[in-house]
């Protein structure tokens, strides 16, 4: 259920920016299906996430980082350069991600070093 659930706010993209919150929890749970998805979700609906998520995300976020899947590290490295200066606590994810195998991640690393530092 949780899975289809996140299919639909998927479907939805931008209008489902309520639910970053939510979001944001499913990129912990156990599964990781229900992980991925809410990834997915959050890279779908974009920096309107930012304005539902507050400094309390940006260390359910930082957590996410350690995850295996890239999509989780794409959307929580993502997120938290949409977030900006609020994510300043972040720094070192980023520092850590410009250097992941996967080169969406290492270019949004880099961009959301920039963003956090520039605002």
């Amino acid at each position: 259920i949780k899975v289809a659930a996140i299919e639909a706010l998927i479907y939805l993209g931008p209008k489902a920016a309520p639910a970053a919150p939510a979001l944001v929890e499913a990129m912990l749970n156990h599964h990781w299906r229900v992980r991925k998805e809410a990834a997915w979700a959050i890279l779908r609906i974009g920096p309107g996430v930012v304005k539902y998520l507050d400094k309390p995300y940006v260390k359910m976020l930082t957590k996410a980082h350690h995850d295996r899947i890239w999509p989780i590290k794409l959307a929580t490295v993502k997120a938290l350069g949409w977030m900006g200066p609020v994510a300043k606590s972040s720094l070192w994810v980023m520092r850590r991600m410009r250097f992941h195998p996967n080169a969406k991640v290492r270019q949004a690393a880099n961009s959301a070093l920039i963003s956090i530092k520039r605002r």
